[in-house]
């Protein structure tokens, strides 16, 4: 199951402690799910695509969140808050650029309305 980076006012824990916390694991391979899906819509742009900039910080900031809770796990908390800002503003970036009009939930926020209950799906046959 995976893990959304909303603010989280969680008790600190010490690095080992937070290594063994499922919260960790789940952040974690969040933040990897994340990053591959990412580094797949990079793979999917046209040569000299304006989108790779915002695309490439925030690959970036993926693998920074990983490197520094892998190094330090008792900070992953607080490193999942930068995350969370980090990935804004290439995503405001990439909306403009692309013309997208999209409904900017706050983190965690599109995971609740999604999981209340199956989405309907109607099909247009001609």
């Amino acid at each position: 199951m995976r893990r959304s980076i909303t603010p989280n006012s969680g008790t600190p824990m010490s690095g080992r402690a937070a290594k063994r916390s499922a919260d960790y694991e789940r952040a974690n391979l969040s933040v990897l799910d994340m990053r591959m899906t990412i580094a797949a819509t990079r793979l999917s742009l046209r040569p000299r695509s304006l989108s790779f900039a915002p695309i490439n910080v925030m690959v970036r900031a993926c693998n920074d969140y990983l490197e520094t809770s892998s190094t330090d796990p008792g900070v992953y908390v607080a490193e999942l808050d930068k995350l969370r800002k980090d990935l804004g503003d290439p995503v405001d970036h990439l909306r403009r650029l692309n013309r997208l009009k999209l409904t900017n939930f706050a983190p965690g926020m599109g995971a609740l309305t999604n999981s209340v209950g199956p989405r309907k799906i109607t099909s247009h046959t001609p």
